[in-house]
Protein backbone atom coordinates (compact mmCIF):
# COMPACT_ATOMS: atom_id res chain seq x y z
CA UNK A 1 0.00 0.00 0.00
CA UNK A 2 1.25 3.21 -0.92
CA UNK A 3 0.99 5.91 2.09
CA UNK A 4 0.35 9.53 1.33
CA UNK A 5 3.15 11.51 2.07
CA UNK A 6 3.44 13.31 5.35
CA UNK A 7 5.01 16.48 6.04
CA UNK A 8 6.50 17.52 9.36
CA UNK A 9 7.20 21.00 10.17
CA UNK A 10 9.77 22.23 12.62
CA UNK A 11 10.48 25.54 13.46
CA UNK A 12 13.74 26.16 14.85
CA UNK A 13 15.52 29.45 16.61
CA UNK A 14 18.40 28.94 18.58
CA UNK A 15 18.13 25.76 19.49
CA UNK A 16 21.65 23.92 18.81
CA UNK A 17 21.61 21.87 21.94
CA UNK A 18 18.44 19.73 20.87
CA UNK A 19 17.80 20.16 17.15
CA UNK A 20 20.13 17.03 16.48
CA UNK A 21 17.53 14.98 18.62
CA UNK A 22 14.70 16.50 17.24
CA UNK A 23 15.69 15.69 13.86
CA UNK A 24 17.01 11.95 14.64
CA UNK A 25 14.36 10.86 16.08
CA UNK A 26 12.03 12.11 12.86
CA UNK A 27 14.57 10.60 10.98
CA UNK A 28 14.28 7.22 12.57
CA UNK A 29 10.16 6.62 12.32
CA UNK A 30 9.26 3.73 10.65
CA UNK A 31 7.13 5.76 8.04
CA UNK A 32 8.95 6.14 5.44
CA UNK A 33 7.11 8.81 3.38
CA UNK A 34 7.87 11.91 5.14
CA UNK A 35 8.75 15.46 4.01
CA UNK A 36 10.86 16.87 6.81
CA UNK A 37 10.26 21.14 6.02
CA UNK A 38 12.19 23.07 8.95
CA UNK A 39 12.36 26.96 9.10
CA UNK A 40 15.64 28.39 10.83
CA UNK A 41 14.03 31.31 12.43
CA UNK A 42 17.62 33.65 12.27
CA UNK A 43 18.84 31.90 14.74
CA UNK A 44 22.32 33.89 16.25
CA UNK A 45 24.15 30.31 17.63
CA UNK A 46 25.24 27.33 15.52
CA UNK A 47 21.25 25.54 15.05
CA UNK A 48 21.96 26.53 10.96
CA UNK A 49 25.22 24.82 10.31
CA UNK A 50 23.28 21.63 12.07
CA UNK A 51 20.39 22.19 9.73
CA UNK A 52 22.17 22.64 6.65
CA UNK A 53 24.60 19.05 7.95
CA UNK A 54 21.22 17.48 8.25
CA UNK A 55 19.78 18.90 4.84
CA UNK A 56 22.70 17.41 3.42
CA UNK A 57 22.85 13.92 4.92
CA UNK A 58 18.71 13.12 4.05
CA UNK A 59 16.92 14.47 1.26
CA UNK A 60 13.39 14.14 2.74
CA UNK A 61 14.96 17.14 4.54
CA UNK A 62 13.90 21.04 3.48
CA UNK A 63 15.99 23.73 4.76
CA UNK A 64 14.13 27.41 4.91
CA UNK A 65 15.65 30.37 6.19
CA UNK A 66 14.59 33.27 7.71
CA UNK A 67 16.09 36.70 6.64
CA UNK A 68 15.15 38.10 9.81
CA UNK A 69 13.62 36.87 13.17
CA UNK A 70 9.75 36.47 12.22
CA UNK A 71 8.62 34.06 15.32
CA UNK A 72 7.22 30.76 15.88
CA UNK A 73 3.49 31.27 13.92
CA UNK A 74 5.21 33.27 10.71
CA UNK A 75 8.02 30.56 10.46
CA UNK A 76 5.53 27.46 11.04
CA UNK A 77 2.97 29.30 8.43
CA UNK A 78 6.28 29.86 6.07
CA UNK A 79 6.93 25.90 6.63
CA UNK A 80 3.02 24.89 5.62
CA UNK A 81 3.10 27.22 2.45
CA UNK A 82 5.97 25.02 1.33
CA UNK A 83 5.42 21.60 2.12
CA UNK A 84 3.74 19.49 -0.57
CA UNK A 85 2.70 16.45 1.62
CA UNK A 86 -0.85 15.30 2.50
CA UNK A 87 -0.78 15.53 6.31
CA UNK A 88 1.27 17.67 8.80
CA UNK A 89 2.62 17.21 11.70
CA UNK A 90 4.72 19.51 14.27
CA UNK A 91 7.18 19.30 16.56
CA UNK A 92 9.21 21.66 18.06
CA UNK A 93 13.42 21.78 17.55
CA UNK A 94 13.55 21.16 21.23
CA UNK A 95 11.23 18.00 21.50
CA UNK A 96 11.66 14.60 20.12
CA UNK A 97 9.63 11.49 19.07
CA UNK A 98 10.23 8.65 21.72
CA UNK A 99 8.56 6.03 19.81
CA UNK A 100 9.60 4.83 16.23
CA UNK A 101 6.55 4.19 14.73
CA UNK A 102 4.70 7.38 16.31
CA UNK A 103 3.53 8.45 13.05
CA UNK A 104 2.82 5.52 11.35
CA UNK A 105 0.30 5.10 14.18
CA UNK A 106 -0.94 8.10 13.79
CA UNK A 107 -1.08 7.61 10.08
CA UNK A 108 -3.37 4.11 10.68
CA UNK A 109 -5.02 5.54 13.36
CA UNK A 110 -6.31 8.29 11.12
CA UNK A 111 -7.19 5.79 7.91
CA UNK A 112 -9.28 3.36 10.83
CA UNK A 113 -11.18 6.11 12.25
CA UNK A 114 -11.15 8.78 10.19
CA UNK A 115 -10.03 11.34 12.37
CA UNK A 116 -9.77 15.11 10.71
CA UNK A 117 -7.20 16.13 13.50
CA UNK A 118 -4.85 13.60 15.83
CA UNK A 119 -2.77 14.88 18.69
Amino acid sequence: MNKEKISIIISAYNTEKYVEKALDSIIAQSYENLEIVVVDDCSKDNTLKILEKYEKKDKRIKLLKNEVNKGLAYSRNRAVAESTGKYLGFIDSYHKITMKNYINHLYLKRQILQYAILI
